[in-house]
């Protein structure tokens, strides 16, 4: 059996080599991610021009998600060897400024911080960490539009590294100026799924959804969990939105990492009760940055999430600015596949059968119906990909392939467990839409002429209302 699990990998100048992109992709990439904190429109979509390229020439259905900053806070552009900052000194923070004449204010070191709020949100005793924790403050004085604080783990503050507040409740709106223009480029770009960063409830979801919908888009929102506040509204959060990110680099840096593990299991497992397709994300095999291998450690973790029951798992800088993104995604493929062949790889269970929706029972059905029957493979066709994505929760453990005749749906699918995707014409008639699963499983080696297949389908011609379940024999005459 092939991986299931699918392989999320951000584009970066590490992999703008084009032989090396076309391996990456061969090696297992399934969607790529357009990390808009860095590179301009002209890159992004000169990078995304040549994967979908290469996709097709491969015959890899290569989806794209675009990863929008939202208000990040970070240093602004410091001296070139940075600024080093002694443990018990005091140093001032300027918010809204890019960059200092001199990096001192009143005989102390002073940091701009690219956030023009920051003595509005900070009151003294305010916990502000620098680069992941690694420079630890403590707010001392707010006065004059700047912040005073007390270095209480000192070190070298270095261009762009982020700037975290644990406990402080965050004024900027979930969607900066910069989200704006970069959100309207995607659309314009054709990306498939949008990642919402820093979000606080489902009212950010709706926002964005409702302005991508004003650009004439259709792209399915993809929430960031990466906030305490998103935690405690994760039941509200997933309602709304169409997946979820466990996005543990800021998340740990605000809730403390050895909350980390417990709260990835808990969003997991939330998001498959709600069918919603999860990605774990975060220095997942950060130490291939650098090295040809990853630790023990880090190859645990990516099997961890698997056994977690994930829908995909991420690469950041491992495939951005790495020195060796081919190692990476080759690496994170083979621990997918060893940890999906493991006893211990207990797939999600299914909510109660009072909460399902009519579509969900189908979906279900038709995986236990193809497991009675001992099917070779189940086929979903559908016009947006929702329903692919319904019977993908289930887990079926034989081929699931979507039928559609729709690229973006098609493309859509990447995301999803166990998918592989075809488009075909719409059809009105289920004749012809068994003749197209055929075609489809027979020409892609998923099935072979008498084997038992499961077709699932809302009415033919009709958009959603998943509501049917064929039994075929692939060979056996059709009557419509």
């Amino acid at each position: 059996m092939a991986r299931r699990a699918k392989i999320v990998a951000t584009l970066g100048p590490a992999l703008d080599d084009r032989e090396k992109l076309r391996a990456a992709i061969e090696a297992g990439i399934d969607v790529v991610r357009l990390n808009f904190s860095h590179g301009d429109h002209d890159t992004h979509a000169r990078r995304l021009e040549t994967v979908l390229e290469l996709g097709a020439r491969l015959g890899r259905n290569v989806g794209s998600l675009a990863d929008l900053q939202g208000p990040k806070m970070r240093l602004g552009l410091m001296p070139d060897d940075g600024l080093e900052i002694e443990t018990g000194s005091e140093v001032y923070l300027l918010p809204g400024v890019e960059q200092l004449e001199d990096y001192e204010s009143e005989g102390l070191k002073a940091l701009p911080v690219v956030y023009d709020a920051l003595a509005d949100d900070v009151e003294p005793g305010a916990l502000l960490l620098i680069d992941d924790g690694s420079l630890r403050l403590v707010a001392s004085r707010v006065e004059n539009g700047t912040v005073r604080a007390r270095v209480v783990a000192g070190g070298v503050a270095k261009s762009r590294k982020g700037l975290n507040l644990p406990g402080v409740a965050v004024s900027a709106a979930c969607l900066t100026d910069k989200d704006l223009e970069d959100l309207k480029f995607a659309m314009e770009l054709g990306a498939d799924w949008v990642a919402l960063s820093f979000v606080r409830g489902p009212d950010d979801i709706i926002d964005v959804r409702n302005r991508i919908h004003a650009l004439g888009g259709e792209s399915p929102v993809i929430a960031k969990l990466e906030r305490p506040e998103a935690i405690e509204r994760l039941t509200d959060i997933i309602d709304v939105t169409d997946a979820v990110m466990v996005a543990r680099g800021d998340l740990g840096v605000e809730i403390g990492p050895e909350r980390v593990p417990a709260i990835q299991k808990e969003i997991i497992a939330e998001a498959n009760a709600e069918s919603r397709p999860v990605i774990t994300a975060t220095e997942m095999l950060d130490s291939m940055i650098s090295s040809p291998r990853p630790t023990r450690a880090e190859a645990s973790d990516v099997a961890n999430a698997i056994f977690d029951g994930t829908d995909a798992v991420m690469l950041s800088g491992e495939t951005a600015a790495g020195a060796f993104p081919v190692e990476a995604v080759r690496t994170m493929a083979r621990i997918v596949e060893v940890a999906e062949r493991s006893p211990h790889l207990i797939h999600p269970s299914p909510p109660p059968h009072s909460e399902l929706s009519v579509p969900k029972v189908v979906s279900q059905s038709a995986v236990q119906v193809a497991r009675d029957v001992r099917a070779t493979a189940i086929v979903v066709f559908s016009m947006t990909g929702w329903s692919v994505q319904l019977v993908s929760k289930c887990r079926p453990e034989m081929p699931l392939v979507g039928l559609t005749p729709s690229d973006r749906a098609r493309r859509r699918t990447s995301m999803m467990w166990g998918t592989e995707a075809a488009l075909v014409p719409m059809k009105d008639r289920a004749q012809e839409l068994l003749e197209a699963a055929e075609r489809v499983l027979l020409d892609g080696n998923w099935a072979a002429y008498g084997d038992v297949i499961v077709l699932v389908t809302g009415p033919p011609g009709s958009l959603g209302g998943t509501s049917r379940i064929w039994v075929h024999r692939i060979g056996d005459q059709i009557v419509s």
